[in-house]
């Protein structure tokens, strides 16, 4: 919840205890959302306390609990002063909702808070629920005598105008707006049901935030795939850095379920930022793809040069394929190739088109 609101424009405090939650009380505070469930002492005496001291009586409290005990606290936490009530699972919008009425009921109209993040919030909500997202699929090659498909990755373009027709932006957007579980997967089964109708393609490439991998069981992801007769083992989850890890113990573990159904793992963008050879090391991929702004400077940087002949090195080391992402000309692919890089990706090769635009004749290469 802290990441939500913050995402929205709000300064959040957190405190891990009750009595952490009472110290901290003297800040400056606009509202407290309080969960009865505590480590040390009960959230009705947290409430209790704050609503008889002279300086927080004022402050709005939101409480939150579980279903089970819902009823009998509902009425007490009202008597003892809370302004709002939640009950465990809700919805986040409504939370949202619900911080943004009561500070608007306590200080006015002009707090500077959600308003555009409540219409970008709308509008990902109307574009998941429309399928506003085109799926577009950029082909992969396999380059040893001869070049062949070797498979394809689901580009989102979004159908939308503003900002938002930004891929980069709408995805980051959803994270902070907690809805990206929902964009991502949306766009998965567009891509999965285009690729019924032409089937071009024997792997398929899908951008996976490391945050889903944390947050979402093997057997739902594989579900979608299931329900449309589509082989795990010929999918590929290329892990973005749109963030980084979080949730450590937990993501390898779920890394391990996802493997074991089947799917296969990518770390891409290897050379920048969350992308690292650390990374590859700890996730054991079946593919690493070396980021294309390292891939673009290859023929006049000599620094670019070796971290590639270093990834590449390792890949062939270890029996990882190593694709260059970016490749845009022929000088960069044949050097490529003498460094030992086998797999490309790139406008060289072909542009990412929406499928029905793509067949065998216009996404052949034939190996110069």
């Amino acid at each position: 919840l802290s990441i939500i609101l913050a995402s929205r424009g709000y300064k959040v405090i957190t405190a891990t205890s009750g009595r952490d939650a009472i110290e901290k009380s003297n800040l400056p505070i606009d509202l407290i959302v309080l969960d009865l469930f505590l480590p040390d002492i009960s959230g009705l005496e947290v409430c209790h306390y704050l609503k008889n001291t002279e300086t927080t009586r004022n402050i709005p409290i939101i409480v939150l609990s579980d279903r089970a005990c819902a009823v009998n606290q509902k009425v007490q936490c009202f008597q003892l002063g809370a302004d709002d009530f939640l009950v465990k699972p809700f919805d986040t919008e409504e939370f949202v909702v619900r911080v943004f009425a009561l500070l608007r009921r306590n200080y006015g109209e002009d707090l500077q808070v959600t308003s555009q993040r409540m219409e970008q919030l709308k509008l990902i909500k109307e574009i998941v629920e429309n399928g506003l997202v085109e799926p577009y699929f950029q082909p992969i090659y396999y380059v040893e005598k001869e070049c062949r498909v070797f498979g394809a990755e689901v580009l989102s373009r979004p159908q939308v105008p503003g900002p938002l027709s930004a891929p980069e932006v709408l995805f980051t957007v959803a994270f902070d707006l907690g809805l990206y579980y929902e964009l991502e997967t949306m766009v998965w089964k567009k891509a999965l049901n285009v690729i019924g109708r032409n089937p071009l393609f024997p792997n398929i490439f899908f951008n996976c935030n490391p945050h889903l991998i944390e947050n979402a069981k093997s057997d739902q992801i594989q579900k979608i795939f299931n329900d449309r007769s589509f082989d795990p083992k010929n999918v590929y989850f290329e892990l973005t850095e749109r963030s980084a890890i979080v949730k450590y113990e937990l993501f390898w573990e779920r890394l391990k379920e996802y493997r074991q159904v089947g799917f296969n793992i990518v770390v891409d963008d290897v050379g920048s930022g969350y992308a690292s050879l650390g990374s590859i090391i700890e996730t054991r991929p079946q593919i690493v793809k070396i980021d294309r702004h390292i891939i673009h400077g290859v023929l006049t940087d000599p620094l670019k040069s070796s971290i590639v002949k270093l990834v590449v090195s390792f890949c062939i080391e270890h029996d990882i394929i190593c694709v260059a992402e970016g490749v845009e000309t022929m000088q960069e692919f044949h050097l490529l190739r003498q460094f030992g890089v086998k797999a490309f990706q790139g406008y060289l090769f072909c542009r990412p088109e929406m499928i029905d635009h793509l067949n065998k004749s216009n996404i052949a290469f034939k190996n110069n």
